[in-house]
């Protein structure tokens, strides 16, 4: 299984610089083993599309408070769910 962990919060430039890496460390790895994260925008997203991108499965996991889902507060963007499986 692969992961990232990072800021939701990044700058537009900032996030353009981002979305290239995370696609590159995922294809070096020749084992097929699936992409994990933790639903969110900014590196969460970026790490996602990058592992789609790669032809790998994705796990996401949704926010939780305890054992319970949390939902997204009002206003807050939410990642693209187009092109998923």
């Amino acid at each position: 299984m692969i992961t990232a962990v990072g800021h939701e919060n990044l700058p537009p430039d900032t996030l353009a610089l981002v979305e290239r890496e995370p696609r590159v460390r995922v294809e070096r790895y020749a084992d097929p083993a699936p992409g994990l994260l933790r639903a969110g925008a900014g590196l969460p997203a970026a790490f996602g599309r990058a592992v789609r991108a790669a032809g790998r499965r994705l796990v996401v996991v949704p926010p939780s408070y305890g054992l319970v889902p949390a939902a997204v507060p009002p206003g807050r963007p939410t990642a693209p769910t187009e092109g998923t499986r």
